[in-house]
């Protein structure tokens, strides 16, 4: 039996409609989207750099900064790489170079470039978070060498590169949704012997900052 005409121009227009509707919601946004398992923020940080004293050559502490670009999932893990720049001072007397005696007082500014991995855990507004990572380190060492009349002394540097290990942990407080600040401890040590008494170069940095989203 054939459907009446009326009958099947109400069905043609009634899926018409249909489509159209779900069109519409198409372009205006209003279809559901599948929500992001991750973000993307920015870390800014400043500090104090306090070295291992070693054996009282590396004792003063000196100003730090750190810059980070994380990664945070859901479940509270969260990735980073990140530029750390500890700064301090070598100071040694008594090095004798030939038949000269002479002591050095040198900046150390090192630069940190690696990536971590961590886990943050939630209270509320506050966050306690722990990382661990490693990459590279850059400074440079200074050097002593006797003079070309052999009764002096040649102070120098040079550069050099390390692989290293470190540490953190912190807690964080959000001052808004998308705005926090912490307060973190982070340690980090060569895995090398340095010109610093031969043994790593190593310290902790006591660091207060904000976090922000990248975009």
């Amino acid at each position: 039996m054939l459907m009446p005409i009326h009958t099947l121009s109400v069905t043609i227009l009634a899926g018409v409609l249909a489509r159209s509707s779900l069109y519409a919601d198409d372009k205006d946004g209003k279809a559901p989207t599948k929500e992001r398992t991750y973000t993307f923020n920015c870390t800014t940080a400043v500090g104090v750099f306090s070295p291992v004293h070693h054996d009282g050559l590396l004792s003063l502490s000196g100003i730090s900064y750190s810059f980070s670009i994380e990664v945070d999932f859901r479940g509270g893990f969260f990735s980073r790489g990140y530029f750390d720049m500890p700064s301090g001072r070598y100071s040694k007397s008594g090095i004798s170079v030939g038949d000269v005696t002479c002591s050095v007082d040198y900046n150390v500014n090192v630069s940190n470039l690696g990536v971590s991995a961590g886990y943050s855990y939630p209270m509320g507004k506050v966050s306690a978070y722990a990382c661990a990572g490693t990459g590279l380190s850059f400074f440079s060492e200074p050097s002593t060498e006797k003079g070309s009349d052999g009764s002096s002394v040649a102070f120098g540097s040079y550069n050099r590169t390390y692989v290293h290990y470190n540490a953190c942990a912190g807690v964080s407080y959000a001052v808004t949704p998308r705005i926090s600040v912490y307060t973190e401890v982070q340690w980090f040590s060569t895995f090398a012997k340095t010109a610093f008494g031969s043994i790593p170069l190593q310290g902790g940095l006591f660091l207060l900052g904000v976090k922000t989203p990248l975009w």
